[in-house]
């Protein structure tokens, strides 16, 4: 379902996604390396409904993840870059 376009002869970018280590090319978002290593959610809504990328233009604010300790940043305007750590919001106000 999920494709990526990026270039894939540069180095990649090591990261840390929900406690496992994956690489990317560079110049990928947090969403779109979400997607490519078939995580779809990264937190839950108000009523426990699994959320994650929708819009990916920084919109909707359904990516919202934990990147470097900093709760609700939007996975989808962020770009991955070596050492990044995202965790799953565990709560609704993360």
């Amino acid at each position: 379902m999920f494709t990526s376009i990026a270039d894939r002869n540069s180095k990649p970018v090591e990261f840390t996604l929900f406690g496992r280590v994956v690489r990317v090319p560079p110049g990928t978002s947090v969403a779109a390396a979400m997607l490519a290593n078939g995580e779809a959610a990264g937190r839950v809504s108000a009523s426990g409904s699994p959320r994650g990328p929708y819009c990916l233009m920084g919109a909707c604010f359904e990516c919202s993840v934990i990147i470097d300790g900093r709760a609700r940043v939007r996975a989808c305007m962020t770009e991955v870059r070596d050492g990044l750590n995202v965790e799953r919001s565990q709560h609704v106000d993360d």
